[in-house]
């Protein structure tokens, strides 16, 4: 009988500048990153070609520059882990604005297989208040995913998170929590544009690690004088300021990114406010790429019970009903997703808990983290 791997999440701790604590990141988890590298078929078969063109190394020179004069810093932590790992800082760069090339080079052909995804529940009632996320994405992230508890200091200032990464990739475009109690999870959106000379999605994710609130957050994003090349949704909660939950919508754009605040109130306690999301825009006019995942997902959420209860979320998030285009994802000839993760943030009781596999079917989840961070220790 074949044997089945439980369920497992490596975390690292680790303190230092941006470049220290990349590096220490590379050379913790240089066998996921340098697995994930070569195992990836996008990367092996589109990005590393299309670099080794002429078109495709000015397209990389662009987005290097716009990158090095927006996030400096962010650059100096992506070549730590390149150096740590001692997988090519050029093909870690190619991983970080991948989102960006990948709509690059379908830009004159209709998708025939669904991309990267997320769902997310927000439920936020008096006593009740909860987000909680299906990560989806490439399935080797399951495989070769890990969690990092860190504590930066350098000369751009001091940073405190815990977030889960992909392999190679800066932390921020999945979930994370900070020092400031904030919560956020990302969607990832998919405008039919990319905005060259500004800097990619990914690197953005990585700096609203530093948000301390709601409006700090919309200025991160905008990033005045930058702005960003691509498109995402930025879910958030506060465990300090309880009342409201936020949806930050960004577009492209430079000089600055276009952006969008969409505020979750409170409901009642027999009516606690509920919000399901998934990967297109809904409070911004954004031209954008067809997503059939993102419509079906969004449309069967629509057909069943508004959730009252995290079991209930659970049993949205784990909806297996469509067959093409279910909500728990698994890899399939019109979709390449996977859910690799569930993760439901308790903002009152301050945990973070994870599942691995269908939630639907999970009593319990497999780990459970604590979303107070001590900004000094780890």
């Amino acid at each position: 009988m074949a044997y089945r791997q439980s369920p497992s999440l490596p975390v690292l701790c680790t303190t230092g500048t941006h470049y220290d604590v990349g590096y220490n990141t590379g050379v913790t988890f240089s066998n996921n990153i340098r697995q994930y590298v070569n195992s990836s078929k996008r990367i092996c078969e589109k990005i590393k070609p299309y670099y080794d063109t002429q078109e495709g190394r000015e397209w990389y020179d662009i987005f290097l520059k716009a990158t090095e004069g927006s996030y400096p810093q962010y650059c100096r932590e992506l070549r730590g882990i390149s150096e740590g790992s001692g997988v090519p800082f050029e093909i870690l760069f190619l991983l970080n604005i991948s989102p960006e090339t990948r709509i690059h080079l379908e830009r004159d052909a209709t998708p025939t297989v669904e991309a990267d995804g997320c769902s997310d529940i927000f439920l936020n009632g008096p006593n009740l208040k909860l987000l909680v996320h299906n990560e989806d994405c490439d399935p080797l992230v399951k495989q070769y995913g890990y969690m990092l508890n860190t504590k930066i200091d350098d000369v751009e200032g001091k940073e405190r998170f815990l977030a889960f990464c992909y392999p190679g990739i800066l932390p921020g475009p999945a979930f994370a929590v900070n020092g400031d109690g904030l919560v956020i999870t990302i969607d990832g959106l998919y405008p039919k544009h990319v905005t060259l000379g500004a800097p990619p999605r990914y690197f953005m994710n990585r700096s609203l690690m530093r948000m301390t609130d709601i409006d700090s957050a919309e200025k991160l994003a905008r990033n005045s004088g930058h702005g960003m090349a691509f498109g995402f949704c930025a879910n958030m909660s506060s465990i300090r300021n309880t009342e409201e939950s936020w949806v930050l919508e960004i577009a492209p754009g430079h000089p600055n990114a276009g952006t969008q605040i969409h505020t979750i109130g409170e409901g009642t306690e027999l009516d606690p406010n509920y919000y399901f999301r998934c990967n297109s825009y809904k409070h911004s006019t954004v031209e954008e790429e067809p997503y059939l995942s993102s419509t079906h997902r969004m449309i069967r959420a629509q057909e069943l019970p508004a959730p009252k209860c995290l079991h209930d979320i659970l049993n949205i998030l784990g909806d297996t009903h469509h067959g093409l285009y279910p909500i728990f994802r698994t890899p399939r000839e019109t979709d390449r997703g996977e859910t690799v993760l569930t993760v439901s943030m308790n903002i009152l009781n301050k945990t973070m808990n994870l599942y691995q596999g269908n939630p639907k079917y999970q009593p319990y989840p497999f780990l459970s983290l604590p979303l107070e961070l001590y900004k000094d220790i780890i």
